[in-house]
Formats: structure tokens, sequence, C-alpha cells
């Protein structure tokens, strides 16, 4: 949600945004709308579908990739691309956990702003919550 409010007062209405092309012909709209077309037809979203590299399942993990045995192997040697990038840049990696308490999202503000959006669970009389992202 990004959403916005006229003059930042909340208690205007939600502005929508709103996108636009514009083409100096037809000529120019009819050659975008082609090069769409084709580009829909090599979207990687479906040819990973096709090609059996990775599914997505609605119920047991709604919008995690669970990645076969081909899939995979790309997965895996385009990390090792970004850490020879990340190396050759300067830049070390680190991982952190995927589940935080609560309160560390608290302090950040992103509790108040996305609770709703995030995944929590309670534990041992606790909240706790899935990293919703890498940053």
């Amino acid at each position: 949600n990004s959403a916005a409010y006229w003059l930042r007062d909340q208690n205007m209405d939600s502005l929508q945004r709103l996108y636009g092309v514009a083409f100096p012909s037809d000529k120019h709209m009819k050659e975008w709308k082609k090069f769409q077309e084709e580009a829909a037809k090599r979207d990687h979203r479906n040819v990973g579908k096709q090609q059996e590299l990775y599914m997505f399942h609605s119920i047991f993990s709604p919008g995690s990739c669970f990645w076969f045995p081909m899939g995979t192997r790309i997965y895996n040697r385009l990390m090792e691309l970004i850490r020879q990038e990340y190396r050759l840049r300067g830049f070390t990696e680190v991982i952190t956990p995927n589940m935080y308490n609560s309160a560390l999202f608290k302090v950040s503000g992103h509790y108040q702003n996305y609770k709703d959006d995030m995944y929590s669970l309670d534990i041992e009389k606790q909240e706790w919550m899935l990293k919703p992202m890498n940053c």
C-alpha cells in the first residue's frame, strides 16, 4: 500500500496513482504494442513454469517459491555471480534471522504501518513476526 494524502493530511482523500504512455505517432504506438506482446511471451513468471524451474502454491506458502532441480541450479549460479560482484566491489555479505520478536518492528515503525500485511505467530505468549523482505 503506497497511499498518499493531499497536502499530507490524513483527513483528506487518498490520492490515486495514474500511469500513462504517450507516443508521437501511431507508428510508434504500434511498435510499442508489438514490443509489449513479444515481451509478454518471454515473461519470466510464465517461462519458469513452462520450463518447470519453479512453482508457487497458493495454500501452503503463498508468495514463496518452490524451486525444482533445474531452477535451483540457475538460482545457485546467479547467487555465485552476485557474490563475485560483491567481492569485486568490496562488499561483504551478512545473513540475518527470518523471524523476530515484534518489538523490533514496533521500534522501526513497521509494526504500526504494516502489521496487517505481515505474518505473525504467537510463541510462548509473545508475538513473533517473519521478516517481510531483504533490504
